[in-house]
Parts: C-alpha cells; sequence; structure tokens
C-alpha cells in the first residue's frame, strides 16, 4: 500500500466498509505480471482507495463527453478476480471528463471528491461509499471539451480547491459551500508567466504547477488563497505527466526518449533538477 493510499484510508476509516488492499504472496513467475483485470464501460485516467473499495472514473479517451462518464467502487479482496460493488453513471447528470487528477478531502463531517468536468468541475459527496450524490456543477469560464485543454487536475485545500486549466490559467474555487461553489479567482496563463496548467498540487502556503507535454514548472505562495503570487517559474524537462510528493520531488515522465526526472522544491518554492534516469520502458 502507498503512503497516499494508506493516509487516504486511515482518514476514512470510520466509513470503510470494504475489505481493502490483501497483504498478498506471490510466486517468481507472477512478478510484473497482470494479476487481475476492471473492465469499465469507457477507459481509466486515475484511480485510489476509497472506504477500502477501488474507486475508479470512467470516460472517453480524448478528454471525455457529456453521455458516458461515471463512478465504480471495486472489491478488491481478491485482486485476481475484482467484483464491482457499486457503478454510479454519469449520463443524468453528464458532463465527467477523463478523470486525471480528482482529488478528495473532508469538509466538516462529510468526505467530499472534486473531479474534473466537460465545462468546469462537480463536487460530490461521497461519505456513503453505497451512495454518493452529486452536490454541483461548476460550469468555469474558459473550460471547454478537450483532449489537452481544459479542466485537467483539482485539488483540495479545503475549503479552497485549485483547478488546472489548460491553456485558459489557475481557478480558485471557494467551496465552503459544496452545494454552490464560487470562483473566487483566476490567473490566466499571462500572469503565471505564460505557464499553461495542466497539474496542480497545494502544501500549506505552497501551490506547485506543471505543464503536460510541456517544459513549465512554476511555484505560487497561496497564503492569501484567493491572490496566489508567483515564486519561480523554470523550464524543466519535458514530460508527459508529473508527481509531487516526497520531500517536495517533482517526478516527470513520459518524454521521447524514456526518461524519469527529478526537480526538488524549496521550502522558499525554488526548483532546481536534481537527476535523470534512463528508463527502458515506451
Amino acid at each position: 500500500m502507498s503512503p497516499l493510499a494508506a493516509l487516504l484510508l486511515s482518514t476514512t476509516l470510520a466509513a470503510q466498509t470494504g475489505p481493502g488492499l490483501p497483504n498478498l504472496s506471490y510466486a517468481p513467475e507472477q512478478l510484473f505480471e497482470p494479476v487481475g483485470f476492471i473492465e469499465s464501460p469507457e477507459g481509466h485516467g486515475n484511480v485510489t482507495l476509497l472506504h477500502g473499495y477501488l474507486l475508479t472514473i470512467y470516460s472517453s479517451d480524448g478528454g471525455g463527453n457529456e453521455e458516458n462518464g461515471g463512478f465504480e467502487l471495486w472489491d478488491i479482496s481478491d485482486p485476481a478476480s475484482p467484483t464491482l460493488f457499486r457503478r454510479y453513471d454519469d449520463a443524468d447528470p453528464p458532463g465527467l471528463r477523463e478523470a486525471h487528477g480528482y482529488t478528495v478531502a473532508r469538509l466538516g463531517d462529510r468526505l467530499l471528491l472534486a473531479a474534473q468536468a466537460v465545462e468546469g468541475i462537480q463536487l460530490w459527496d461521497v461519505t456513503d461509499p453505497a451512495a454518493f450524490s452529486l452536490l454541483s456543477y461548476l460550469d468555469l469560464e474558459g473550460i471547454d471539451k478537450g483532449d489537452y485543454s481544459g479542466a485537467w487536475w483539482t485539488y483540495w485545500q479545503a475549503p479552497w480547491l485549485y483547478v488546472a486549466g489548460v491553456d485558459s490559467g489557475l481557478y480558485v474555487v471557494d467551496a465552503s459551500d459544496p452545494a454552490s461553489p464560487a470562483l473566487a479567482a483566476r490567473l490566466p496563463t499571462g500572469d503565471l508567466a505564460g505557464l499553461s496548467p495542466a497539474q496542480c498540487w497545494a502544501v500549506g502556503n505552497l501551490l506547485v504547477l506543471a505543464e503536460s507535454k510541456g517544459l513549465g514548472l512554476a511555484t505560487l505562495d497561496i497564503s492569501d488563497p484567493v491572490a496566489p503570487r508567483m515564486l519561480s517559474k523554470i523550464n524543466g524537462k519535458l514530460g508527459y505527466s508529473h508527481i509531487f510528493a516526497g520531500d517536495g520531488k517533482i517526478l516527470t515522465s513520459g518524454s521521447v526518449p524514456p526518461r524519469a526526472y527529478v526537480h526538488q522544491v524549496s521550502s522558499a518554492g525554488v526548483i532546481t533538477h536534481e537527476a535523470t534516469f534512463g528508463l527502458y520502458f515506451d
């Protein structure tokens, strides 16, 4: 179990009803081989553990569309034979997009999920795994359907929600009333030194932004959540996707030829390249 999964499980322990992820032993010939498969109506972009189940969001490739997105919760106590616990199909109301970076947070006594939508974001109450409910759909100006555009990533620092909009900039949403969220601030790409944000992470007073299939990496001071202030921007290393983790490391992969890159972010928001690794995956 990853530290992130462990953290998420610990914060939702009171509501946990699923069996979680088993700790099994495998034969040497099973290493690096698929153990089991999950097939949904459309493809997945990101998964996590929620209430002891594996949460998947499915939507069509190319940014998703209004007709075919949804949520699933899977029992993976037997990884070789996952079983579907619950499916929430998104046909009514429509709008879930390809799930690159949805995010979960506690607000009061509720567990909320913020997911990217074709034209903005959706907020869901996921406190009870057997009864997900849509709280709101916030249409964000400048966010439209697109594969490498639109709302790519959400990140809670409750009650504030940060949304990375490729080609449209950074959005700050006040979700203190999740049934009626409101746009609190927007920084277009021109206010981000030209960076077109695809991914964002908020940690304390620091916000980290990264481009997808681009070089841009940036940090912002969010001590005032509705007035983010640029700290640093660099041209990093070309990659498709990033993770911000550990002691402030940005991990980048997906370039051609295949490489993984490591950048370090200081507490002051300074970004420096630390290492490059050669990989043997395409």
